[in-house]
């Protein structure tokens, strides 16, 4: 233990004569869990705090649920997402900023990243989604699904090891709602948003193309039959590059009869209704004009 540049025990980094108490004290340090520290210069993300949960656990734990995710590289956690451990027996409990879990998990649920004990995309995905809101339960079997190249139903082969599990009840529903093919959370979060208030399930990442058969683009969601398109607008498309593409895109759309609507984080996860009352405005504009 050389250099302290990752979340570390302080404990261990006093005996081995690279810190010191007052050091630990000091604004070079931020305490993350008891005897748990991390560089103050690092920024507190979930994957920090993960890997402070893990070494907080001393190893005796498998990080899970949104923990896991993360190490995965499945981006599907809410911001304030806590870390998450999971560990066989109630030698551990939950603290502000961690989430423990107790409960049978079987070898093959469990993998190696970083020097860690995670549990796999599919057993994380079943975590997920019989702990969370449908929506966020959705948006995590997409990620996972994605990531870890099981189909949805696959997650069913978990269930069926843990019959009468807390909130089992709420999988068939996320598995039915799931879509690997959406390419982030808050694309799931949109399209549950939508087919949860009535709204025809939409296809994923839609290619549209000219008559003639020239690309032009592709599409978050789309209603192929209506040409009616919806896209979430991320931080990504803020740059005036992209915004030059974007407008350039929007109005190669338009010229072959299509109607594409934007949405934020903001109208997504705050103003669902909306949202949805504005797609469905769309698709009856359409189908006024086919008629």
């Amino acid at each position: 233990m050389s250099k302290l540049e990752e979340p570390f025990i302080g404990s261990d980094a006093i005996a081995a004569g690279v810190a010191s108490k007052s050091n630990l004290r000091s604004r070079q340090f931020v305490r993350v869990f008891p005897n748990v520290y991390a560089p103050a210069t690092l920024e507190r993300t979930l994957e920090l705090r993960s890997r402070a949960a893990y070494l907080y656990a001393r190893e005796a734990g498998v990080l899970a649920g949104y923990s896991a995710a993360c190490i995965l590289g499945a981006e599907c956690a809410p911001f304030e997402a806590e870390a998450e451990i999971a560990i066989p027996s109630g030698s551990l409990r939950s603290r502000p900023g961690l989430v423990v879990h107790c409960g049978a998990m079987q070898p093959d649920e469990i993998v190696w990243r970083q020097n860690m004990r995670i549990t796999n995309p599919l057993r994380t995905a079943y975590d997920l989604a019989r702990r969370c809101s449908r929506v966020e339960g959705v948006a995590a079997i997409d990620a996972l699904a994605r990531i870890g190249s099981f189909e949805p139903t696959d997650i069913m082969i978990i269930a069926a090891r843990y019959p009468g599990a807390r909130g089992s009840r709420r999988i068939p529903n996320c598995i039915a709602l799931a879509d690997p093919a959406a390419e982030s959370a808050m694309e799931s979060r949109l399209r549950v948003a939508l087919v949860s208030r009535g709204i025809p399930r939409p296809v994923s990442q839609y290619s549209v193309s000219t008559p003639s058969g020239r690309f032009v683009a592709r599409l978050d969601l789309a209603f192929p039959a209506a040409r009616v398109g919806v896209e979430y607008e991320g931080r990504q498309h803020t740059s005036d590059s992209q915004l030059t593409r974007d407008v350039r895109r929007h109005n190669a759309l338009s010229r072959i009869g299509w109607i594409v609507l934007r949405f934020t984080s903001a109208d997504v996860l705050h103003r669902p209704d909306w949202v949805a009352a504005q797609v469905a405005a769309a698709l009856a504009m359409a189908a006024a004009k086919a008629a």
